[in-house]
This record gives structure tokens, C-alpha cells and sequence, in this order.
């Protein structure tokens, strides 16, 4: 679990430079240091030094719990920065993440000084136990 003041969107993370560029907004590069942090204390391993890393890929479930403003914060704009720090840690390319699943929660138990809170459970799975090929996929529900 990672606690921060207010959960990080995309649409704030870079700033544009004077003469051309962007860099990551140094608010955000401080969350995103306390998220590798705290990815390293729950020792979340360098997936890519694990042996036979290749023939893996990711589930990757995000809780976001939010103080207030529960139903306007976008939760897809809020994983960007997680999945950043995950890659810094565990050297896996966000591309390696098969599924991806963001829940929103609202805090109701919690005094107004606490603080937001992202959780984080990064899942390895063999790529051979997972459906890559269309025609192998589970079309029971209803899709669009």
C-alpha cells in the first residue's frame, strides 16, 4: 500500500520546458519514488534476473482509495505513474501486463488528515496458461 496526498493523474504528470520537452512533475516524481519504495520493502522482485522471466507475463490489480471526489477522478488516468514505478523496479515492460483491473474506493472510515491510498498486486503468470489467440477466447458474456 502506497499513501499519498492525492492520487496522481496523467493529466498533471509533465510539465513542458521553455525551450521544448517535457519533464515529470517533480510532485510526481515524488510519488513515484514512494511507490518504488514501498515496492521494494514488500521486496517485489527484478522479475526480469528471475530465470525463465520470458515465459511470463502480468496481472496487474490497482485499488485506488480516494478521500473525496470519488465519481470525477478518471481511474485509467491515475494507473500511468503505478505502472512506471512497477517497470522501474521489477525491469518488466507495462507491455508485459496481460490484464489490467482499477478499482475506485471511497473512503468512508477515515479522518480528513489521512491520507489516499493505491494498492498494488502484481501477479506472474506463465504466458502458456493464458488464452492469447482470438479464437480461443471465451465469448460467453456480452460485449460490444
Amino acid at each position: 500500500m502506497v499513501e499519498v496526498t492525492k492520487i496522481p493523474s496523467v493529466n498533471a504528470m509533465y510539465l513542458s520546458r521553455r525551450n521544448g520537452g517535457r519533464y515529470l512533475n517533480p510532485d510526481y516524481a515524488a510519488i513515484k519514488d514512494s511507490i518504488k519504495a514501498q515496492l521494494v520493502k514488500a521486496k517485489i522482485p527484478n522479475y526480469s534476473s528471475v530465470e525463465g522471466h520470458e515465459d511470463y507475463i502480468y496481472y496487474l490489480n490497482i485499488v485506488l482509495a480516494f478521500k473525496f471526489r470519488f465519481n470525477t477522478r478518471d481511474a485509467s488516468n491515475c494507473i500511468k505513474l503505478v505502472e512506471d514505478a512497477i517497470q522501474d523496479v521489477t525491469k518488466v515492460n507495462d507491455t508485459e501486463n496481460y490484464r489490467v483491473s482499477v478499482e475506485k474506493l471511497i473512503f468512508d472510515d477515515i479522518a480528513e488528515d489521512k491520507l489516499e491510498r493505491i494498492y498494488i498486486n502484481l501477479t506472474p503468470v506463465k504466458k502458456n496458461d493464458v488464452v492469447h489467440l482470438h479464437s480461443e477466447w471465451n465469448k460467453t458474456e456480452e460485449w460490444l
